[in-house]
């Protein structure tokens, strides 16, 4: 599981062990995305939460991360959650999931050692590709691996990213604080370039290999 901030980096980091190691990766914000991209009032209800940078209800999330969990673990035996457990509801049952499905070497690498302006002013940099959501954070017309057109996330902007952080430690703190306590977190700083941070997550992730 990678945890952190909003701006922290999670999702590059998530989509680098993919390219690298061959993790499975369970992205919860492409999934909601989508979901809230749909028609209908539940689509709209979703995509209003989202847009304020506020928090999906929990229960949804919960249900969706552990259904896609069991799906994942069918096809690949190495997944990684960019962007989940958020609250302490979602840890607690997931928990429950992964002792239920004995999943081996379960745990959180937390994204620590930044600031709300440092983040603030990566996201205000930041990039997606509408097609194949690849991120960047320099912006041209189009993306260059598919052709798709370069957009800004809505939670990005300013006033959505304070309130992104203000669920994050209200929320999101306390779920690491219940890792801890199940000895699960490794911590992992996050400031610098995307290779350093790349470095030091490749090698939380060989520690984690070596005790398999």
């Amino acid at each position: 599981m990678l945890i952190g901030p909003p701006g922290s980096g999670k999702g590059t980091q998530a989509r680098m062990l993919q390219e690298k190691h061959g993790f499975e990766v369970i992205r919860t914000g492409t999934y909601l995305r989508e979901m809230a991209a749909g028609s209908g009032p539940e689509s709209a209800a979703l995509r209003a939460i989202m847009d304020n940078g506020d928090l999906a209800p929990p229960p949804m999330v919960t249900r969706m991360i552990i259904n896609k969990l069991a799906e994942t673990l069918k096809k690949a035996g190495k997944v990684v959650f960019d962007g989940s457990p958020r609250t302490l509801y979602e840890a607690e049952l997931l928990y429950e999931a992964i002792e239920r499905m004995k999943v081996k070497n379960a745990y959180v690498i937390y994204f620590g050692n930044l600031d709300q302006r440092e983040t603030r002013e990566r996201v205000s940099k930041r990039y997606f590709c509408d097609k194949c959501a690849k991120p960047y954070v320099s912006v041209s017309e189009k993306c260059p691996v598919c052709g798709g057109a370069m957009k800004r996330r809505r939670d990005d902007d300013p006033e959505a990213h304070e309130n992104r952080w203000e669920e994050f430690d209200f929320r999101t703190r306390p779920v690491v604080s219940y890792f801890r306590r199940k000895k699960m977190v490794i911590d992992i700083d996050a400031k610098g370039t995307i290779e350093e941070v790349a470095a030091r997550v490749e090698k939380a992730v060989a520690g984690i290999a070596r005790s398999d």
